[in-house]
Order: structure tokens, then sequence, then C-alpha cells
């Protein structure tokens, strides 16, 4: 008799899944709740080795405007919200800096500025 292991036991972690992940090269997104805070970060895997693309934290948002009378909200939905937002523009900023090639026209948008 095969012993499983502890996490497939306890229905968190799908083997399978997590290894046709790994195997496809592509960068992930791993999200965490504290009991604080929401930590989002873009992860490669390479062989053994995890390397954080990008990551932003639901407490960076007291740098960037948020209420400082409302910093116990850190982990609400809002606050969630800002956090996906925050990383997707820090990663949008690394990968231009990265390809100064990469232009798009914008001035028939709608821009919002991210303070």
């Amino acid at each position: 008799m095969k012993t499983l292991r502890r996490r497939r036991k306890e229905a968190k972690t799908d083997y399978k899944a997590r290894l046709n992940l790994l195997k496809s090269n592509k960068p992930r997104l791993v999200i965490r709740k504290t009991n604080r805070y929401i930590i989002a970060q873009i992860v490669e895997s390479n062989l053994a080795q995890d390397k954080v693309i990008a990551d932003f934290s639901s407490q960076d948002l007291l740098e960037k405007g948020w209420p400082k009378e409302k910093a116990g909200s850190l982990k609400s939905l809002q606050a969630a919200y800002l956090t996906g937002f925050g990383l997707v523009k820090k990663r949008s900023r690394r990968s231009r800096t990265k390809n100064k090639s990469h232009k798009r026209n914008l001035s028939n948008r709608r821009t919002f500025k991210f303070k």
C-alpha cells in the first residue's frame, strides 16, 4: 500500500497539476493572505529553484497613498484589488525598462494614475 503525501491527503495540493505547471516553464502567480496583509508574487521555476520576478504587498499601499487611519484594513477586498493592480504595474514597468522597443499608443485611452 502506498502512503499518501500529507498535503494530498488534506486535499491542498494536486501534485500532477503542479508538475505540469512546473514543466510548462511559464511564470505563475502566487497570492498569500496573512492575518494582516495580502502578498502577491510572480514566480518563475528553474529546476529546483524558484525566482521571484515581481512582488507587491498590501503593506506597500501605505506608501502609495492608502489612508493611515485605514491601515488595519490591508486585507480587505479593495486592498486585494489594488495589490493585484500594483503588481501588474510594477511588472509592466520592469518589462518596459528591459524592452525599450515596447511602445503602445495610449493617447485615445482613459488612463488612471496609481499614486
